[in-house]
């Protein structure tokens, strides 16, 4: 009896020969550097191309070990925790998934980062605390770890009643041109000159 895995790559195979792909894209294999059940599978089906082949830690334990690395052409963290950022940016690793990042990036892999922990206190976070971790994910692009995007959504609304640095920050970072304001929103004269620095349009309703 075959196991999931087994049909989901027949699947993929044959959808490519009833759409005209070819079997070698079949072939192309990404690790979630989590365990499966911390990921959300829908959010991870939209980033990666359709006939993937998907692998978490949990499917080959001797990924910690980075014994099976080289079998893969993409390497994808679902979230990346504060302490792990803060320690690779400093060139050290303290945890399992920070050594498996940092074995990685030495070996000149391509790392890539669905969501970044401390974006979540984006709008409470002190702006000098804000700055440190954002210095801190410019210091690991350099590295050779970089976002992985969905689609760019070149337009957005934004739903907030301020709109800060920071906010307008994170819209040009996600590839945002023109971000559409609610009645009555306000908008900083900091985000309003990052905004021209950015090249990120504001609009009012």
């Amino acid at each position: 009896m075959m196991d999931n895995q087994s049909i989901e790559r027949i699947v993929r195979r044959v959808l490519l020969e009833v759409t005209g792909g070819t079997a070698d894209a079949a072939e192309e294999r990404y690790l979630i550097l989590s365990r499966q059940q911390h990921v959300d599978e829908l959010q991870m089906s939209r980033l990666l191309p359709p006939a993937a082949e998907v692998r978490y830690l949990d499917d080959q334990a001797e990924c910690w070990q980075s014994q099976m690395l080289a079998e893969y052409q993409g390497y994808i963290v679902p979230q990346l925790s504060i302490n792990t950022m803060m320690d690779l940016a400093l060139g050290k690793a303290s945890d399992e998934l920070g050594q498996l990042i940092l074995n990685l990036l030495l070996s000149g892999k391509r790392v890539e980062v669905v969501d970044f922990a401390y974006t979540a206190f984006e709008q409470t976070a002190p702006h000098a605390l804000w700055q440190l971790y954002a210095s801190q994910r410019k210091q690991l692009e350099a590295f050779g770890l970089v976002t992985r995007r969905a689609a760019v959504r070149e337009k957005i609304m934004h739903q907030g009643h301020l709109v800060t640095e920071n906010d307008v920050e994170r819209m040009a970072h996600e590839g945002v041109k023109v971000a559409q304001l609610a009645p009555g929103a306000i908008v900083t004269g900091l985000a309003q000159d990052r905004a021209k620095a950015l090249e990120v349009t504001i609009h009012r309703t």
